[in-house]
């Protein structure tokens, strides 16, 4: 009975850095798209899975930079960077499935599609995503994504993926951060 005791508070001491993790405009808790290094996520999130991948440019594989990567496991957190004089850059966050994080108003990965209209308002409908919406944001439009349809959201910074096209249904399957 002690050694459930213990292992109670253990996992609830554990749990109360990640209950505080809040999705803003600019990124998340202290972690600030296009400003925050690199070195800033481990602090703030704890060991994470580091990689790079190529990026090639338009014109020719040999010219290009490296995107970097960190991943939280298991969590649905990732962090990516580019190289800006000589510092890695955070330019981009994607929340999965698995991800906690939320915005004050309590919309994060799971969301239903009405409680992301209610917190942000009614997207546009464009059919055509090309070309912006006459008002711009929120704009909302249908993608092709591995063989399924689903719809595709932008609210200010956020690019946000649902899990289907009806809205009745659709919950957030991701969430970008730009």
């Amino acid at each position: 009975m002690k050694l459930l005791s213990i292992i109670a508070l253990y996992s609830l001491f554990l749990s109360l850095p990640e209950s505080n993790c809040i999705i803003t405009q600019n990124g998340i808790n202290d972690i600030v798209i296009d400003s925050s290094h690199f070195k800033e996520v481990t602090p703030e999130f704890g060991i994470m899975k580091s990689s790079k991948e190529w990026q090639s440019s338009v014109e020719m594989e040999l010219f290009g930079s490296y995107k970097y990567i960190k991943t939280f496991p298991n969590e649905g957190i990732v962090f990516y960077a580019e190289r800006e004089k000589g510092k890695k850059i955070i330019n981009d966050i994607v929340l999965t499935e698995g991800c906690i994080c939320k915005t004050e108003d309590g919309i994060g990965v799971g969301s239903s599609y009405q409680d992301l209209s209610n917190a942000f308002g009614q997207p546009y409908f464009n059919n055509d995503k090309r070309k912006p919406s006459i008002r711009y944001e929120p704009n909302m439009y249908i993608k092709l994504t591995k063989g399924e349809r689903v719809l595709q959201i932008t609210y200010n910074n956020f690019h946000i993926t649902m899990s289907s096209t009806d809205t009745t249904v659709s919950k957030i399957k991701k969430i970008r951060v730009l």
